[in-house]
C-alpha cells in the first residue's frame, strides 16, 4: 500500500478484489487500515496466547492448548472498536472487497471456503457466518484452539491449515477469470505447482507470492512473545531489492487493474474544493462504489449517482474521496462546475488541453479551443439560452456523479442511485467536528478555564456574535470552501429561490426563523387567514388561506434543502438549527423584529381555550414555538416605543400566558404576563380593561403559585378598575369579584 501512495497510503479493501486469512478479515470485511490490522493483530496474539487451557476436559476428551473464549473475546473487541456488531456476519453486501477464509469440515475432512460473498459452493453457510467465527476457524489449528460449530445443522470446522494454508488452488474454481492479488503462506510446493499450471497468469504479471522465506521457519502460531523476530525477518525480506522489485510491478498492476485501454488522462484535481480534514464515511462510499464502479454495477452503459443534500454537508468532499480512491479505474476523470450554464461550458472547454494528443481528433480540438463560450454549447451539445445538464452527459457510456442542493435533480439518476446526505451517527459526527474544529475545541475550552465563566454564559456570547463568525475571513471561517462562507452558499440558494418569483417561500423561511425549526406545519398559519388586510402580510394570508400554496413554498424549500420533512409526522417539516439560525440573521435587526412580531401574534392568537376540543394537544405543539421569541421580546419593544399601532402584539403575549399556564410552566406564564402588563399599560394606560384582563391572569397565576398577597393585590386591581371602567354589574366585574372572595375563602 505505501507503494502505492507513500504519503497516503490507501486501504487494502479499494485495491483487492479478493483477500483471506484472520489479518485479511480485518482488512478486507472490516476496512481496516495496514497498520491498525498490525496493532489489532499484536494485541490479539498476546492476549489469546498467554493463557493456556487444560488439555483434557471432564468428560475426557482433548481440547486446544489455548483458550478458545479469548480469541472469541479478543476478535469481539475489535469488532466493537471498528464500530462494528459483535455478532456481524462476514457476509457483505457491498462486495467492495471479497473475503474468504479456508477450513476442513470435520466430519468430511474437505475444504470448504467460508465467504463475505456469494459463490457456488458453501451457500448454506452464507448467510449464519460470523466474522468472529471465521476468525477462529482459520485460527483453529486443532492443536492450538476447539473446533467452531457454524450452521443449524451443527457442523464443525477447523483450520484449513491441514491442507489448504495456501488456498490458491481451493479458490480457483470460484475465480478463474480473476487477478489473484494475495496468497496465504505456505509451502513453496503449492505455489510452485500453480505457477506451473497457470504459467500464462505468470507470465502476463498477474501472479505473485510475497513469502518471507528465511528466518520465520521455526517460529509457532502460537510464539507470541518473538514478535521482534518476525518483524526483523518480515523487515528484511520487504527490503530485499527482489522482494522490492516485484512489489513495484504487483502495485502497478494494481494501479491499472481496471482499465487497460489506450485512452487515458492524467489524474488532477487541479481547480477541485480538496479538503485536508475529510473524514471517512463508509457507508455512503459504499452506495457510489456499487453503483459507479464497473465491476461492482450489474448495470449497463452510462451510470449516473447524485449526491444530494443541505450546502456545506459534505457532498463535494464525498465526491473528491472517492474520485480519489478510484482514479485508476476509469481512463479520465474531469471535474465540471455546474452552478450555471456558462461555468458549466467553461470547465468543459477547460478539460480539452488535458487530453493527450491523438486521443481526440486534431480538429474537434482546434474547433473547440478557437470558438467563443458562447458558441461552445454547439460543439458539446448544449442548447444557449436554456441550462438542461442533460445535454452535457454522455447519452449510453461513462459513469456521472452529481452533487446539488436540488434535490429534483435526482430524477437524473435511475431509481435507488441517489442518496441524500444528511445527519450522521454520534460516532462519526464526533470525528467531523473534531477533524474540522479539534483545535477550536480546546481553545475554548481554555477560554472557559481563564475566565471561570459559565458554559451557559459562553454560548450567549457565542450567539451574540453569529454575525461576525459566519461573516470572519480570517483565522478558519465556518466550513470555508470553495463557494465562499457555508452561509454564503443558503444565500445563494435563497437569492435562486426569490429569483424563481417564489418570495412566500423566502418570506416563510424568514419567518420560520423566529419559530420553533422542530416543527412547522400548515395549521400554524391558518389563524392569519381570517385576519384583517393590516394585521398580516399578503404573503402570508395566502398561504395560511390555501394549503396548496404552502406545499408550493414548501417543495421550493425542500428542493434546494432548505428543509426536510419531519419523520413521523405525515405533515410536519424541520429546519437544521444552523440553517434556522442563519436565517434570524438575514435582514437585520428591523425586519428580524418585525418577523418576530409576526410570529408572536401567530404563535398567540392559535392558543385554544380549555373548553375547546383537544385543546391540550395543540397546546403541546404550539409551545416551542412559543419559546423561541423570547431573546427576541425585548428587542421587539425596544424598538415598539409608545405607539398604539401594535398593541395587538400585547393581546398573543397575554395568551402566551395563557399556554404556558395551561401546561404548567407557572414561572414562564408568570414572565408573559409582566411583559403584557408593562407592554399594556405603556401603550393603552393602567385602566384600559385589556390591561385590567392581564392583571387578572395575573392574579390567578400568583393563586395557583401560592403566592397568594400578590394574587389579592392583582384581584383588587382588577376588581377597581373593572367597577370604573365597567360598572358593579357587569360579568367580567362579577367574575374578578368571585376569584377575590374565593381566595379570601381560601386564606381566612
Amino acid at each position: 500500500m505505501t507503494t502505492i501512495n507513500p504519503d497516503n497510503p490507501p486501504k487494502p479493501c479499494d485495491y483487492l478484489d479478493m483477500i483471506g486469512g484472520l489479518i485479511t478479515v480485518m482488512r478486507g470485511r472490516l476496512r481496516m487500515s495496514v497498520d491498525d490490522c498490525i496493532t489489532a493483530y499484536a494485541s490479539l496474539s498476546d492476549e489469546v496466547f498467554e493463557k493456556k487451557s487444560d488439555r483434557v476436559r471432564i468428560n475426557g476428551q482433548l481440547q486446544g492448548r489455548f483458550d478458545s473464549k479469548a480469541l472469541e473475546r479478543a476478535i469481539k473487541q475489535i469488532l466493537k472498536r471498528t464500530g462494528h456488531d459483535e455478532n456481524a456476519l462476514l457476509k457483505d453486501a457491498s462486495n467492495i472487497c471479497r473475503v474468504f477464509v479456508c477450513a476442513t469440515s470435520k466430519e468430511t475432512a474437505d475444504t470448504v471456503c467460508l465467504t463475505s460473498y456469494r459463490s457456488p459452493r458453501s451457500t448454506h453457510l452464507l448467510d449464519c457466518t460470523t466474522v468472529w467465527k471465521a476468525c477462529c476457524v482459520t485460527s483453529a489449528a486443532t492443536t492450538l484452539f476447539d473446533a467452531v460449530t457454524i450452521g443449524s445443522f451443527g457442523e464443525q470446522f477447523v483450520d484449513g491449515a491441514l491442507g489448504t494454508n495456501n488456498p490458491i488452488s481451493a479458490l480457483w474454481t470460484q475465480v478463474q477469470d480473476a487477478t489473484l492479488k494475495e496468497l496465504a503462506t505456505e509451502t513453496e510446493k503449492t505455489a510452485e505447482q500453480f505457477r506451473r499450471d497457470k504459467a500464462e497468469l505468470d507470465d502476463d504479471g498477474r501472479y505473485f507470492r510475497f513469502n518471507v522465506v528465511r528466518g520465520l521457519k521455526h517460529i509457532g502460531l502460537e510464539e507470541s512473545k518473538r514478535k521482534a523476530e518476525i518483524a526483523a525477518a518480515t523487515g528484511r525480506y520487504v527490503a530485499s531489492q527482489e522482494a522490492l522489485k516485484r512489489m513495484r510491478t504487483c502495485t502497478n498492476g494494481l494501479a491499472r487493474r481496471q482499465y487497460l485501454g489506450p485512452y487515458k488522462t492524467p489524474f488532477s484535481l487541479q481547480g477541485v474544493p480538496v479538503s485536508a480534514k475529510f473524514v471517512d464515511r463508509p457507508s455512503d462510499t459504499a452506495r457510489l462504489e456499487e453503483c459507479l464502479l464497473s465491476r461492482r454495477s450489474h448495470r449497463k452503459g452510462k451510470k449516473v449517482f447524485v449526491l444530494h443534500g443541505l450546502g456545506g454537508v459534505g457532498k463535494t468532499q464525498l465526491a473528491v474521496d472517492f474520485a480519489r480512491r478510484h482514479q485508476a479505474a476509469f481512463s479520465s476523470v474531469f471535474w465540471l462546475d455546474g452552478r450555471s450554464d456558462d461555468r458549466l461550458r467553461r470547465s468543459i472547454a477547460g478539460c480539452i488541453n488535458r487530453i493527450p494528443e491523438g486521443q481526440i481528433p486534431l480538429a474537434s480540438r482546434q474547433q473547440a479551443e478557437g470558438r467563443s463560450v458562447e458558441d461552445l454549447g454547439a460543439a458539446v451539445g448544449g442548447v444557449v439560452g436554456v441550462y438542461d445538464v442533460r445535454q452535457y452527459m454522455p447519452w449510453d457510456h461513462g459513469s456521472v456523479l452529481v452533487t446539488t442542493r436540488v434535490s429534483r435533480l435526482a430524477q437524473l439518476a435511475p431509481p435507488g442511485n441517489s442518496c441524500k446526505l444528511a445527519k450522521v451517527d454520534d460516532g462519526l459526527g464526533r470525528a467531523i467536528l473534531e477533524a474540522w474544529y479539534g483545535g477550536e475545541l480546546a481553545q475554548a475550552a481554555s477560554y472557559l478555564w481563564e475566565t471561570g465563566i459559565s458554559i451557559a454564559k459562553y454560548l450567549k456570547i457565542y450567539q451574540h456574535q453569529w454575525d461576525v463568525l459566519m461573516a470572519s475571513e480570517s483565522g478558519h471561517p465556518l466550513l470555508d470552501y470553495e463557494q465562499g462562507s457555508i452561509a454564503t452558499t443558503w444565500t445563494v440558494s435563497l437569492r435562486q429561490i426569490e429569483d424563481m418569483n417564489a418570495a412566500a417561500a423566502a418570506s416563510l423561511l424568514r419567518l420560520w426563523a423566529f419559530l420553533d425549526n422542530k416543527h412547522m406545519w400548515h395549521g400554524l398559519l391558518t389563524v392569519a387567514a381570517g385576519g384583517g388586510s393590516q394585521q398580516w402580510p399578503g404573503w402570508l394570508k395566502e398561504l395560511a388561506g390555501s394549503e396548496v400554496r404552502f406545499l408550493d413554498a414548501i417543495r421550493l424549500l425542500l428542493r434546494y434543502s432548505m428543509i426536510e420533512t419531519q419523520e413521523g409526522t405525515g405533515d410536519g417539516y424541520s429546519m437544521h438549527p444552523v440553517v434556522h439560525t442563519w436565517a434570524s440573521h438575514l435582514d437585520g435587526r428591523s425586519r428580524g423584529a418585525e418577523q418576530a412580531r409576526l410570529g408572536l401574534m401567530m404563535v398567540g392568537l392559535s392558543v385554544p381555550t380549555s373548553d375547546e376540543k383537544e385543546y391540550w394537544v395543540v397546546q403541546q405543539q404550539l409551545l416551542p414555538h412559543a419559546q423561541r421569541p423570547l431573546n427576541s421580546l425585548g428587542t421587539l419593544y425596544a424598538d415598539q416605543g409608545p405607539s398604539t399601532d401594535r398593541t395587538d402584539t400585547l393581546g398573543t403575549v397575554n395568551n402566551r400566558g395563557l399556554l404556558y399556564k395551561n401546561q404548567g410552566k407557572l414561572a414562564e406564564a408568570a414572565g408573559m404576563y409582566r411583559r403584557a402588563l408593562a407592554g399594556r399599560e405603556k401603550a393603552l394606560g393602567p385602566n384600559h380593561t385589556d390591561t385590567l384582563r392581564t392583571v387578572n391572569n395575573l392574579g390567578i397565576l400568583y393563586a395557583n403559585q401560592g403566592k397568594l398577597a400578590e394574587a389579592e393585590e392583582m384581584f383588587q386591581r382588577a376588581l377597581a378598575g373593572y367597577e370604573n371602567a365597567l360598572g358593579p354589574d357587569h360579568p367580567t366585574t362579577k367574575l374578578v369579584s368571585r376569584n377575590r372572595d374565593q381566595l379570601r375563602h381560601i386564606t381566612g
